[in-house]
C-alpha cells in the first residue's frame, strides 16, 4: 500500500498544479476520499468489537472531524487547540466549557489508544504483523503531510523563502500522505475484522 500511495504522490506531483488544485481543495476529491475512509474504518471496527476497540473507533472519528477541520469550525471563536480559546476574554464562558469538555473527551480517548494500543503496536513490529506496520506507515504519514502543512509559514522566521510552486507541490504532497494515511487505517481496520471473523468462525 506504502508503494501505491508513493506512486500517487510521484504522478499528482509530476503533474501541472492546475490540472491538480481541484482534487486538492478544500471538500475536494481527496479530503473526502480521507474522510470516508474514516467513517468506513470506524464502522468497521464497531461492527467487529464495540466494546473492547471503541478507543481506536473513537481515535478515527476524532481524524474523521479534523479532516474536516471541525476543531476550527465556526462556532468556536478560536478553535479547540488553541490556547487563546481558554485564555481570552473574547470567548463566552459557556464556549470554554463546551470547548474544555470536547478537549477532555479528546484526551480521554487519545490515553486509552496509547495505553492499549502501544505495547501491542511494538510487539507487532517486533514480529513484522501487517497491522502494526499498516498502522506504523500511517503514523509515518501523518508526520510527514504535518511536517509539510504550512511549510512557507514555518520557514519564514529562518529566513527561508519558499515559492509558490513549491509551495503548491508540498500542498500536494500533504493532501495525498493524508488520503495514504486514512487508507493505511481502513486496511489495518478490515485486517482486524478478518482475523476476529476468522477467530470467531474457529471456535464456533
Amino acid at each position: 500500500m506504502l508503494a501505491a500511495v508513493l506512486i500517487t504522490v510521484v504522478i499528482a506531483v509530476s503533474l501541472p498544479v492546475t490540472w491538480v488544485d481541484p482534487w486538492m481543495a478544500e471538500s475536494g476529491p481527496f479530503e473526502q476520499g480521507s474522510v470516508l475512509c474514516y467513517i468506513l474504518a470506524v464502522a468497521v471496527l464497531l461492527f467487529t468489537n464495540a466494546r473492547r476497540l471503541w478507543p481506536y473507533a473513537g481515535g478515527l472519528a476524532l481524524f474523521a472531524l479534523r479532516e474536516l477541520d471541525m476543531d476550527k469550525a465556526s462556532f468556536f471563536t478560536e478553535g479547540v487547540f488553541k490556547a487563546r480559546q481558554y485564555s481570552g476574554d473574547h470567548v463566552s464562558l459557556i464556549e470554554k466549557v463546551l470547548s474544555l469538555a470536547i478537549l477532555i473527551v479528546v484526551l480521554v480517548i487519545a490515553f486509552k489508544c496509547l495505553q492499549r494500543g502501544l505495547p501491542a503496536l511494538l510487539r507487532g513490529l517486533r514480529q513484522l504483523d501487517a497491522v502494526s506496520l499498516l498502522i506504523t506507515t500511517g503514523l509515518f504519514l501523518a508526520v510527514l503531510a504535518k511536517s509539510l502543512d504550512g511549510l512557507r509559514r514555518k520557514l519564514a522566521p529562518l529566513g527561508i523563502e519558499v515559492s509558490n510552486l513549491v509551495s503548491a507541490k508540498t500542498g500536494i504532497i500533504e493532501e495525498t500522505t493524508e488520503l495514504g494515511l486514512a487508507a493505511m487505517m481502513l486496511a489495518a481496520t478490515v485486517t482486524v475484522w478478518q482475523r476476529e471473523r476468522v477467530a470467531s468462525d474457529y471456535l464456533n
